[in-house]
């Protein structure tokens, strides 16, 4: 498909289930959309072992089943609905458990993909027949494509790595009064040693510096039955309040704080510094209601705010926002947002691989085919 697309110089786009295609920037102009859905379920010898190769259609829902009762898992969350193993590593998209595993940069060990030539390429440590690449390109150079969000080739086999299925999980949950208080409690329990799997923060709706009530941390911990009870018991100690343990994840649990129209940022930042970069996005909000949801473990924050912010007073929060996360090391991108504000707002903000961005898509897409737009600057 990809050959011919070449031929005939048609910009293509790739999609799976389609749950992440409003993200990102506005396409330029698309003659052939490629739907991966039917590129689904287990390929080759790797689904043995370690690791396991499936299609990049594949929901990762779905993965999950194939694996119930092997005692393995991949531990990767889908916090939205239907997400395939395609569109989750276009987009290196992960939700709790990325505190202890990383994001699919850190789990994906082979990809099969295809060049906007046409030519089809598979690399990695541990492609799915078994065997080394041949193909000529290091592992090192297929990593661009994970989170390029489908800008430099079509995924349409990933090989993942898995890791043994715990015998346990337990909760532990505890109300808040103030984001200083989950700085200071977060920050405890990723200095014990206590080894939680996620740590995950709600925030409800706010306005300025009022909201209706306080927030609700919760810790995962995961691993033996007996070593799972010590350490969640060992954590109320560290979470006080009213901290409790329970079996079921709260009812937010893996789930994105927003809904269709609405406008969403991504805070990253170091742990230690969400709580600062979310204040002064609550300041610079002012009278614009914000809810906040997040892998705070992992320094990852979505901000909600209204379909109906002004596109004034969004380009000015973000300049604000996004000039205090720069001291910090941390960034803030426009996740989801109207068509009206994807075309009109800069999305990404300052990006420091840019120039390496360009060379690549120079390199892999010279007559921008994949996606055009799409990515940052317009790549």
């Amino acid at each position: 498909m990809m050959a011919v697309a070449a031929a005939h110089q048609l910009r293509v786009l790739a999609r799976g289930s389609g749950s992440k295609l409003h993200w990102g920037g506005l396409l330029e102009g698309v003659d052939l959309i490629i739907d991966l859905g039917r590129l689904s379920g287990v390929i080759g010898s790797a689904s043995r072992g370690r690791h396991l190769s499936v299609g990049a259609g594949t929901p990762i829902g779905r993965v999950h089943e194939l694996l119930s009762g092997t005692g393995r898992r991949l531990p990767l969350d889908a916090p939205l609905p239907g997400a395939t193993v395609g569109g989750t590593v276009a987009t290196d998209h992960a939700g709790p458990l990325q505190l202890r595993f990383g994001t699919p940069r850190n789990l994906v060990r082979g990809i099969t993909f295809v060049r906007a030539d046409g030519v089809v390429v598979r690399d990695g440590a541990f492609p799915h027949d078994g065997e080394r690449s041949h193909t000529g390109i290091r592992y090192d150079l297929i990593r661009p494509l994970i989170g390029s969000h489908g800008t430099l080739g079509v995924i349409t086999e990933l090989t993942w790595e898995l890791t043994p299925r715990p015998a346990a999980r337990l909760f532990v949950v505890r109300s808040l009064r103030s984001l200083l208080e989950a700085r200071d409690i977060t920050q405890e329990v990723l200095d014990s040693q206590l080894v939680p799997s996620a740590v995950e923060l709600d925030w409800p709706p706010r306005v300025g510096n009022h909201t209706k009530r306080g927030g609700t941390l919760a810790v995962l911990f995961e691993g033996s039955v007996e070593g799972t009870r010590i350490r969640a018991e060992a954590a109320l100690g560290v979470l006080g309040g009213d901290s409790s343990i329970t079996d079921e994840p709260p009812p937010w649990w893996n789930e994105h704080p927003f809904g269709p129209g609405e406008v969403v940022l991504r805070i990253t930042t170091p742990p230690a510094d969400l709580h600062t970069a979310v204040h002064g996005l609550y300041d610079a909000a002012e009278d614009i209601p914000v809810a906040v949801r997040g892998s705070v473990g992992s320094g990852i924050a979505y901000a909600t705010l209204p379909a109906s912010t002004p596109l004034g007073a969004l380009a000015g929060l973000l300049t604000t926002v996004r000039a205090a996360l720069a001291l910090q090391g941390g960034s803030c991108v426009v996740l989801h947002a109207p068509p009206h504000v994807r075309s009109t707002i800069d999305l990404w903000g300052p990006v420091p691989g840019l120039p390496l961005m360009r060379r690549l898509k120079r390199q892999w897409d010279p007559d921008r085919r994949l996606a055009p737009g799409r990515f940052v600057a317009g790549l």
